[in-house]
């Protein structure tokens, strides 16, 4: 191994940020529609449309609370050869990151007042509610731990992530005539971002200068944010006829962010002994261990302009089935995460600036146009039990052809694998004269691919094939007051 290689191993060891925050349907809210598959543009009967669409508000005529919440929640994820590359000794390092994640989280909070007492359906109705969801909630523990081939090398390392967003804010619904339901919801976002990870690696390697040697090189980052943003959404709702009904859904992008608050703090290492334990001090190759933090960097948070429309048939008394097809836009390039570059010093307190020891926040996105589709079916079992099926897709909006553009961009990209899901949900439950009960089985398979982390080693970047699994076990139940 050259000394470049060496040196590039100590001051370029790197592990990009995780912030899959590009899929938006891994899981459904709500009590009737978590069960349907999240298929409720066009249906009423969930306090929770005022996610899918406030219009469906307009259909409910009592005073109320919906809750629901995620008890058990699974995540499996694995990344195959996600270091894949070949030696000058013709050697080959291959290693698989994996992840089992636990998490429990909430759901939906909704409070229901009617503003009228016009329980006929051709009555001209108004309804407010207040909402409290979770519509995003991805937790992933990943470790790499394990020795490589037959080389003298270790590497081992640890990925957590946590992002989870709030939102909060108002819905106005009013039906016309008992066919027509217009609504409109404002939502505060509240979106908070946690992420730690650590690598370390040793290795035994021959210079033809220096000699036999051990390396070694670590690194720790912490980064915590918190950001505040708002949206609107916009529906409305047409009966056919007593069977048909016909639903549209508009989400405005984000406003921008309003606030945000972020820390990081960055630890990095590198020392170089020979084979009895000594160090090694020579030009190019210089132990150091450097603690760099910076509260002066931004969170954007972005969701872009959403367009649903829906149709849904139902047999009063016996079933429903509703389908809706909704479509994400694509966003251009912005900085999830940006600020000034945070440099280490030297032990009389100047700036070492140097790139590849530097604390950099900019983590730059892009979205790509992703098309979504929903189904989902409901059907009475017998008096008051009922049962619900229903089918979802949650394609990623990450830009492979961005990511494949240059090495930045690919740096970006990495452990940002574009993870097309495909999900299903079965729900049951029960409904009386004042309250409904129900539970909520879901299942996603995520399938997709990422760039694998050969740049640690100067070499180049490898497709990596990644796959998850995600089980989510939510209970749900409301109450007239």
């Amino acid at each position: 191994m050259c000394r470049a290689a060496i040196v590039g191993l100590l001051v370029c060891i790197s592990f990009p940020s995780l912030a899959r925050d590009l899929n938006r349907q891994s899981y459904q809210i709500g009590e009737r529609a978590a069960g349907m598959g999240g298929a409720f543009v066009s249906m009423v009967g969930d306090p929770a449309s005022s996610y899918y669409n406030p219009a469906g508000l307009g259909g409910l005529y009592k005073k109320g609370i919906s809750l629901s919440a995620s008890m058990y929640q699974l995540l499996i994820e694995d990344y195959r050869q996600a270091l894949n590359l070949s030696l000058d000794t013709g050697d080959k390092i291959q290693s698989d990151m994996n992840g089992q994640t636990f998490g429990t989280f909430p759901s939906s909070v909704v409070y229901l007042l009617p503003l009228d007492s016009n329980a006929a359906p051709e009555s001209f109705h108004q309804v407010l509610a207040f909402s409290v969801l979770v519509p995003h909630y991805d937790k992933y523990n990943g470790k790499l731990d394990n020795p490589l081939g037959d080389y003298a090398f270790e590497m081992k390392g640890s990925l957590f992530n946590e992002d989870v967003s709030y939102w909060a804010g108002p819905s106005y619904a009013v039906s016309i005539s008992g066919k027509l339901r217009l609504g409109v919801s404002l939502f505060v976002l509240f979106h908070l971002s946690e992420m730690r990870y650590n690598l370390a690696i040793k290795t035994w390697v021959t210079d033809a200068t220096l000699g036999n040697m051990f390396l070694y090189a670590a690194r720790s980052l912490e980064r915590s944010g918190f950001g505040i943003s708002m949206l609107a959404q916009l529906g409305a709702q047409y009966d056919i006829s007593d069977n048909f009904s016909l639903g549209i859904g508009l989400r405005t992008p984000t406003f921008g962010t309003f606030y945000s608050s972020v820390s990081m703090l960055l630890l990095d290492s590198a020392y170089a002994e020979d084979e009895f334990g000594n160090p090694i001090t020579a030009e190019g190759i210089q132990s150091y261990v450097d603690r760099i933090e910076s509260q002066k960097a931004k969170m954007n948070y972005r969701l872009p302009l959403k367009i649903a429309a829906g149709l849904s048939y139902r047999v009063p008394g016996l079933l429903s089935l509703a389908l809706d097809v909704s479509l994400h836009l694509p966003q251009g390039p912005y900085n999830l995460f940006e600020g000034p570059g945070v440099y280490p010093t030297d032990a009389v307190g100047r700036p070492i600036v140097d790139n590849e020891r530097a604390l950099i926040p900019d983590d730059e996105r892009k979205n790509t146009l992703v098309v979504n589709a929903n189904l989902g079916l409901e059907f009475v079992i017998h008096d008051d039990y009922f049962a619900r099926l229903g089918f979802f897709t949650d394609f990623s909006a990450v830009d492979q052809e961005r990511y494949g553009r240059n090495a930045d961009s690919r740096m970006d990209s990495v452990y940002l694998p574009r993870m097309h899901r495909i999900g299903a949900s079965l729900g049951f439950g029960i409904q009386t004269e004042r309250t409904t009960t129900g539970v909520n089985l879901s299942y996603t398979y995520g399938f997709g691919d990422t760039y694998s982390f050969n740049d640690l080693f100067g070499a180049p970047y490898t497709k990596a094939s990644a796959t998850a699994h995600t089980l989510t076990l939510c209970l749900a139940g409301s109450a007239e007051l």
